[in-house]
C-alpha cells in the first residue's frame, strides 16, 4: 500500500525520508521500521528447518541474542515454524520463516501454488530503528544492500560449534557486501550536507535573488555575484569535502583544480587577523 502511495507521488524511499529528515527532523523519531529479505528461488539458499537446526546446536553468533522458535499448526499434520533471534522489547530482532507457508494460509490454497517463499525479517526499534531511516535517506546503498550489511554484521551461522567457519549457504545468501553497523549517532556529512543547506537553507534561493536583480540591472549598490564567484577561493574544509567526494566517485584527476581553486592555509591565518588598531 504505502509502496503504491510513493509510486503515485513519483517518490522513492530515499527521497520520502530524506525531505522528511530536511523539514521535520526536530519533530519526529522513528519508534519501530521492520524490514525483509526474501528469497524466491525454486532451491531456496537454506530452509528454516536447517537454521533451527543451527540454533539449538549452537552454530550461531548473533551479539548475545538467544533463539526462540513459535510453532503454529499449517494444513493437517503439517506444522510452520518461525524462528526468533533476539527479544521483542529490544532494539533489533530477527524473525525467520516460512512466507509461502503463510501466504498459502491466507489464501487458501496448497502451497505449491505460491512457490518456495522464505523469509527474513528485522525489526527495529527505537534509536537503532532512527538511525537506520537516516541511513535509507542518504547512504549511497540501495536499500537491499543496507539489509544485508546489517544482516552479515549482526548474524552469521557457522558450520559447526567453534564458529571459525561461516555456514557456505549463510555466507551465498548474504554475498560479497560488507558488513554494514548502524551507528549510535548518525550525522549527515560531507558535500551531501552541503547540498542539503544550499538546497533547503536557502542559498540557492538567495543566489537566485540575485542573478534576477542583476539580470534586470536592479543591484543598485549590491554586489554581482558573478563578478565576485570568480574571485571566490574554496575554503579547506570545503576543498576536503570535495575531494574525498572525487576520490569516492573515481574523478582524482580533478583534484589538481580543486588544489588550485582552494585559498591558501596563509591567507586564511591572515584573514583571521584582527587588523591592528591605527593610532591618530
Amino acid at each position: 500500500m504505502y509502496e503504491q502511495l510513493l509510486q503515485a507521488m513519483n517518490m522513492t524511499w530515499r527521497l520520502f525520508f530524506r525531505r522528511l529528515f530536511t523539514y521535520c527532523d526536530s519533530f519526529f523519531d522513528v519508534k519501530r521500521l521492520d524490514v525483509a529479505l526474501d528469497d524466491r528461488n525454486i532451491i531456496p539458499y537454506f530452509t528454516v528447518k536447517q537454521l533451527i537446526r543451527k540454533c539449538e546446536q549452537g552454530m550461531f553468533y548473533s551479539n548475545r541474542r538467544k533463539h526462540d522458535i513459535y510453532e503454529s499448526g499449517f494444513q493437517g499434520t503439517r506444522r510452520s515454524r518461525t524462528l526468533y533471534i533476539g527479544k521483542r522489547k529490544s532494539d533489533l530482532m530477527f524473525r525467520i520463516y516460512d512466507k509461502d507457508m503463510e501466504t498459502a494460509s491466507e489464501k487458501r490454497v496448497a502451497v505449491e501454488e505460491i512457490g518456495s517463499w522464505k523469509r527474513l525479517e528485522m525489526e527495529f526499534k527505537r534509536m537503532l530503528a532512527h538511525n537506520l531511516v537516516k541511513m535509507i535517506a542518504y547512504e549511497e546503498n540501495s536499500l537491499e544492500e543496507l539489509i544485508r550489511g546489517i544482516v552479515k554484521e549482526e548474524l552469521t551461522f557457522y558450520t559447526d560449534s567453534t564458529c571459525k567457519t561461516i555456514w557456505q549457504p549463510w555466507e551465498r545468501y548474504l554475498g560479497k557486501i560488507s558488513p554494514i553497523k548502524i551507528p549510535r549517532v548518525y550525522e549527515v556529512t560531507g558535500l551531501l550536507n552541503t547540498e542539503q543547506w544550499l538546497i533547503h537553507g536557502g542559498g540557492l534561493a538567495g543566489v537566485k535573488a540575485f542573478q534576477f536583480l542583476a539580470e534586470n540591472s536592479a543591484l543598485g549598490h549590491l554586489q554581482d555575484l558573478e563578478q565576485v564567484k570568480e574571485e571566490t577561493e574554496l575554503s579547506r574544509s570545503l576543498a576536503k569535502k570535495i575531494a574525498d567526494h572525487l576520490t569516492e566517485i573515481k574523478r582524482t584527476d580533478l583534484l589538481p583544480k580543486i588544489y588550485a581553486m582552494t585559498k591558501k592555509e596563509n591567507s586564511e591565518k591572515k584573514s583571521r587577523k584582527t587588523p591592528p588598531l591605527s593610532s591618530t
